[in-house]
């Protein structure tokens, strides 16, 4: 039942090509692939959350965006990465909440949005 619920999830994520809590199995490692056989994601689920690393790969293989989770909210830093692996774009989040990131390197608390200097410079 559990290989079943697990198949179950990785068709609806495959379909969506991203995956949603309400979409996940109870437990488990996830893994999806792109039709040329490329993984497309790794995660991992813990009470259908998001749970611990999940990282999406382009269909070349390359990482695409690295994102950690916990109890299926964002935490720490996440990365996007272009198609050659360039890092693009970081976001910062704590407690499920995108507290900077270095597109727009703003605060946002809510709908509102503060200025905030960016953590990784001095």
């Amino acid at each position: 039942m559990k290989k079943l619920i697990l198949i179950a999830g990785l068709l609806l994520i495959a379909s969506n090509g991203w995956a949603e809590d309400d979409d996940l199995p109870p437990d488990g490692t996830l893994i999806s692939y792109h039709s040329n056989g490329q993984v497309r994601l790794t995660g991992e689920v813990k009470d259908r959350k998001k749970s611990g690393a999940w990282g999406y790969y382009y269909d070349n293989g390359q990482l695409q965006q690295k994102e950690t989770y916990r109890n299926g909210k964002p935490i720490g830093t996440w990365k996007s990465f272009d198609r050659e692996g360039k890092l693009i774009a970081e976001h910062w989040y704590g407690n499920g909440i995108k507290v900077f990131d270095t597109q727009g390197q703003q605060n946002y608390v809510g709908s509102g949005s503060v200025k905030v200097k960016n953590p990784n410079k001095q």
